[in-house]
This record gives C-alpha cells, sequence and structure tokens, in this order.
C-alpha cells in the first residue's frame, strides 16, 4: 500500500500590493548649488514607468522642455522607421517598445541632469517607502532646512 505523504500547509501568500508595501525606494536629494536654505527636490532611482509609457509628456510634466523636445523628436523618428512598409509588425512593436523602455531606463538620469544644469548638486541618498517618506528622513537629518520662508527673510 502506497501511503501519500502529508502536504505541508503553506501561509497564505500576500497581495501584490501588500508586497510592494514595504519595498523601499532610493532618491537622490538635490540642493541648490549656493543657496543651500532654496527648495530640494527629490528624484527617484531606477525604472520610470510614466516615462515609459508617456516620454515627452512626463518630461514637459517635469519642465524638462530640452528633453522634451528631443524625446518628442526621437520618438517622431522611430515612428517613421516603423512605419516602413516592408516591415513586419513584430519589429514595429519591437521598435517602439525598446524605444519606450530605453526612455523609461534614463527618464529619471534625464531630471538629474537638468537639474545639475540649472545650478542643483546631489546633496545625499535617502531611502523611503513614498516620496514623504524619503523626504521627512532626509529633513530628520537636516533639520537646518525646515526653517519657513518668513524667518529665511527675516535673516
Amino acid at each position: 500500500m502506497i501511503r501519500a505523504s502529508p502536504t505541508r500547509r503553506l501561509p497564505p501568500r500576500a497581495s501584490l500590493a501588500a508586497r510592494y508595501e514595504s519595498v523601499m525606494q532610493i532618491y537622490t536629494v538635490h540642493l541648490k548649488r549656493f543657496d543651500p536654505l532654496a527648495d530640494f527636490v527629490l528624484v527617484k532611482e531606477g525604472f520610470s514607468w510614466p516615462g515609459f509609457f508617456l516620454s515627452a509628456l512626463w518630461a514637459l510634466w517635469h519642465r524638462l522642455w530640452w528633453a522634451a523636445l528631443m524625446l518628442a523628436a526621437a520618438n517622431l523618428a522611430v515612428s517613421l522607421l516603423s512605419s516602413m512598409p516592408d516591415l513586419n509588425p513584430f519589429a514595429q512593436a519591437a521598435m517602439s517598445l525598446g524605444f519606450a523602455a530605453a526612455v523609461g531606463f534614463i527618464a529619471n538620469d534625464l531630471r538629474r541632469w537638468t537639474l545639475k544644469r540649472s545650478g542643483y548638486v546631489i546633496e545625499a541618498v535617502v531611502s523611503g517607502q513614498s516620496l514623504e517618506d524619503a523626504e521627512r528622513r532626509f529633513l530628520d537629518g537636516s533639520p537646518e532646512l525646515l526653517i519657513t520662508p518668513a524667518a529665511k527673510a527675516r535673516s
């Protein structure tokens, strides 16, 4: 007689949202070079899904004017190349997805590049579960940046 071994009961799987709830994101903190009390900007490290799906519109949203112009021109070039009549539809899709993936991978780097051109420098690297959490962690380590604009004007 063959007996089946008792099956182990696995713990219930957490939902996808619950899994990503505990994922820490890494952000770079950018401050104006000659005005350390000015506003700061946090830029997420890694892939940008809005950049993947929206490319030039994403760049316009973040006020990356030159990057938006270049992305629109590159998107137009990819569209013209993929509309060649003798091109396989799979090749057309591969070109479009490849361009979108490339934009998704470099989108946040374009933000950092534009901030650097505007006089911002990387002040710190922080992590947090959200943008607000990372901002709070940065401000906990730099309390001098919590000065209000009215107090800044008096000094």
